[in-house]
């Protein structure tokens, strides 16, 4: 979405949605806590899709490394452990 531009559309009300999957993950028995994580593991995996990339000595380097802070908190991880697990390139075979 945040590449896209596009933050609202018609005849779509956001609240009125999330109101709605919250309901739907209550029907099916999904406690506060586990809703909690669901979101929380959504939102790791948007911040991630926007990490940027620049140019760098062997490769690309990460441009904006307080996105990758915000994904790692939220996947309880280090910044550290997330950047190298995610986005080196290592081929074994």
């Amino acid at each position: 979405m945040n590449q896209s531009g596009c933050y609202d559309v018609n005849g779509i009300n956001d609240a009125q949605e999330f109101n709605e999957t919250k309901h739907a993950m209550k029907v099916i028995g999904m406690t506060d806590d586990e809703q909690s994580e669901v979101f929380r593991l959504v939102a790791s995996v948007l911040h991630v899709g926007n990490i940027e990339f620049k140019a760098g000595g062997k490769g690309a380097e990460i441009d904006n490394q307080k996105i990758v802070e915000i994904a790692a908190s939220l996947l309880k991880v280090t910044p550290q452990n997330l950047s190298k697990v995610n986005f080196s390139n290592n081929l074994k075979i």
